[in-house]
C-alpha cells in the first residue's frame, strides 16, 4: 500500500509502543466510546477508518465510530444479520460518507465480565478477511487487539490524536439528543475563562488597593515629616525671635549705661554684643539647615524603601518548551494535575487553536 498520509503530530501515547502496529484513535472517537452510558448490558458498534503502511510500519487511523444497538444481546449472542450491516451502513452514509469499517468496539458494563473466547468468535465471524481491530473499554481502561481469521493479538499501546473531527461531532450530537459536544466543551471553557477573568479582576483590584494603601501610607509619612520639620522650624523661629528680643533689650541696657565696663568704650561693648548676636544667629541658622537636610535625607530613605518593596512584590515567569508528543492537555495535566488550565495557557500565550502547537515552542505557564 502506498504512503499517502503523514503521521499526526499532536498525539498522546497510551501504554507502550507496539512492535507490530501503530494505532491512532481520534480523540472524539475515544471520548464517545468511553462516555457511553452503560446499564446492565454492554454496548457495541463498528470502528471506521483506514490502514496504511507509513515509514515501514502498519498504521491504523480510526476517525469514526457508529453504535449498533442490535449487535449484542443479554445472552451474549451476536446477531450479524443483514439488518445490522444495513443500519450501520445508513449511519455511515449519513455521517461518514466514504469511510470504511476497520473493526469494532465494545463498552463493557460494570457488573459483567465478558469471555474473551466469545469476543474472538465474534471477531472471526464479523471479519473473516484481513486484519481488523477490536477495542474493549472496561471502566477507565481501554485495550486494543488486532487480527483476523487466525486470531487476535493484543496491542501494547496506541495513540490518541487530535483534529477537527466535524463528522464525529455531528454523529455524537445525534446520539445525545441534540446536545452538541463541542458546544458543551466550549461552554465549560467559557465558564472557566470567565472564572479566570473574574479571579484576575479581583486579584488586580487587591493589588491596586495594596498599591494605593502603600502610596497613601507613604504620603502620610511624607506629610508627617514635613509637619514635624515645619513645627521644628516654627519653634526655632520663635526661639530666634525671643533671643533677638533679649539681645535687643540687653543692648538697650548697655547703651543706657553711663560708663564703660573695665575700660571698654560703649562703641566697643555694642560692637561686641552685635558680634555675639550675629554668631548666635549664624549658629541657629546652621542648626536649622542641618535639621532640614536631615529631614530631606529621611524623605529620600522613605522613597528608597518604597521602591525596594515594590521590587520584591514582582514575581517570576515560567516557560515550558514543547517536546515531541506534547499537547496542551498533556502539559496542563503534567504541570497542574488538571485539564482546566488549558484555556488559561491559551489565553496567556495567544493560542487560538489548542491543537496548533509545535515542537520547540516556548509556552508561558500561568
Amino acid at each position: 500500500m502506498q504512503e499517502n498520509r503523514k503521521l499526526p503530530r499532536n498525539i498522546r501515547q497510551m501504554g507502550e509502543r507496539d512492535s507490530l502496529y501503530r494505532i491512532y484513535i481520534e480523540d472524539y472517537v475515544d471520548t464517545f466510546i468511553r462516555k457511553l452510558e452503560i446499564a446492565r448490558m454492554a454496548k457495541t458498534g463498528f470502528l471506521l477508518g483506514e490502514m496504511e503502511v507509513i515509514e515501514g510500519d502498519t498504521c491504523w487511523f480510526v476517525s469514526g465510530a457508529v453504535l449498533v444497538d442490535e449487535l449484542w444481546s443479554k445472552e451474549e449472542e451476536v446477531k450479524l444479520d443483514d439488518s445490522v450491516w444495513t443500519k450501520a451502513q445508513e449511519d455511515m452514509d449519513a455521517y461518514f460518507p466514504g469511510m470504511k469499517i476497520c473493526g469494532w468496539f465494545l463498552k463493557e458494563a460494570d457488573e459483567e465480565k465478558l469471555d474473551f473466547l466469545i469476543l474472538q468468535q465474534i471477531h472471526r465471524e464479523a471479519f473473516p478477511d484481513g486484519d481488523n481491530l477490536l477495542l474493549v473499554c472496561q471502566a477507565d481502561e481501554t485495550k486494543v487487539w488486532a487480527g483476523g481469521e487466525n486470531g487476535l493479538s493484543q496491542v501494547s499501546g496506541f495513540y490518541i490524536y487530535y483534529e477537527r473531527n466535524r463528522q464525529m461531532q455531528e454523529y455524537m450530537v445525534s446520539r445525545n439528543e441534540g446536545t452538541r459536544v463541542d458546544a458543551v466543551v466550549e461552554d465549560k471553557t467559557t465558564r472557566n475563562f470567565r472564572n479566570i477573568m473574574q479571579e484576575k479582576k479581583e486579584e488586580a483590584g487587591q493589588k491596586h488597593n495594596a498599591v494605593l494603601y502603600r502610596v497613601c501610607a507613604g504620603l502620610a509619612v511624607v506629610v508627617l515629616i514635613l509637619g514635624i520639620n515645619n513645627y521644628i522650624s516654627y519653634r526655632e523661629m520663635n526661639e530666634l525671635a525671643t533671643q533677638a528680643q533679649s539681645i535687643e533689650e540687653e543692648l538697650q541696657e548697655v547703651n543706657a549705661t553711663p560708663a564703660p565696663y573695665e575700660g571698654e568704650t560703649p562703641e566697643e561693648s555694642a560692637s561686641l554684643t552685635q558680634e555675639e548676636t550675629d554668631e548666635s544667629k549664624e549658629a541657629s541658622t546652621a542648626e536649622t539647615r542641618e535639621k532640614e537636610t536631615a529631614g530631606s535625607r529621611g524623605e529620600d530613605e522613605t522613597d528608597y524603601q518604597w521602591t525596594e518593596l515594590e521590587t520584591q512584590v514582582s514575581g517570576t515567569i515560567r516557560y515550558y518548551e514543547v517536546k515531541p508528543g506534547d499537547t496542551l492537555i498533556y502539559i496542563s495535566v503534567g504541570v497542574y494535575g488538571t485539564t482546566d488550565m488549558v484555556s488559561k495557557i491559551c489565553e496567556l500565550n495567544g493560542i487560538d487553536d489548542p491543537n496548533a502547537i509545535s515542537i520547540g515552542q516556548k509556552i508561558q505557564l500561568p
